[in-house]
């Protein structure tokens, strides 16, 4: 009978320890497989789907998606460009973001940028290809020569230039931001040797 209870209590454990990157959790299927039983606590975590392994916005960055996203629907690409520029130094992986930034450097015909922001996307997760394949703002960068390769590649820019490309262009992104004093002196100073040293 002991022995019963030991291998029903470590099963129990086993089963929860494989719950825990579910959406139903450690806590929750142990008290299954206690209760009810190993099997049953295994089925429960087997359909259970994955937990969302995104964190919650802080509330700063959710500000300036929601104030950017105001102003590029009102059509000031400028303003907005500032709101989700800040959120790209706020924020390691901003998917979303880099495509609306890509986006609007399509409207503005930036092809240069638009193709960085949109590798960028790709690469944090953003997998919406039919979306870059139909939005009217990407009209611009669709129509150009390079492109069918450029999304044929998996929308990865050519590894020479984006490494050098990238810091170019987020120090160019910075002192932007500290001319349009979205960004203090001793913010600028900061991220730009965060960059340097990269």
């Amino acid at each position: 009978m002991v022995v019963i209870v030991i291998s029903w209590v470590i099963i129990s454990f086993i089963v929860a320890v494989l719950a825990e990157d579910r959406e139903i959790g450690f806590g929750q299927a142990l008290l299954i497989c206690l209760f009810l039983s190993p099997l049953i606590g295994a089925i429960f975590v087997a359909t259970s789907p994955k937990a969302s392994a995104t964190p919650p916005r802080p509330p700063e960055v959710e500000k300036l998606i929601i104030s950017g996203d105001a102003k590029f629907s009102s059509g000031d690409l400028d303003a907005a460009l500032a709101d989700y520029e800040k959120v790209l130094t706020l924020q390691t992986k901003a998917p979303h973001t880099h495509f609306k930034v890509a986006s609007i450097y399509s409207n503005k015909k930036n092809s240069t940028e638009a193709y960085s922001h949109l590798s960028k996307a790709v690469q944090d997760g953003f997998n919406d290809f039919q979306r870059i394949m139909s939005a009217k703002e990407l009209a611009f960068l669709r129509n150009q020569v390079g492109f069918q390769k450029f999304a044929q590649e998996g929308y990865k820019l050519p590894e020479p230039l984006k490494s050098d490309y990238d810091a170019i262009s987020k120090l160019e992104r910075l002192a932007q931001l500290k001319e349009k004093g979205v960004l203090t002196a001793n913010e600028f100073e900061e991220q730009k040797r965060k960059i340097l040293a990269s």
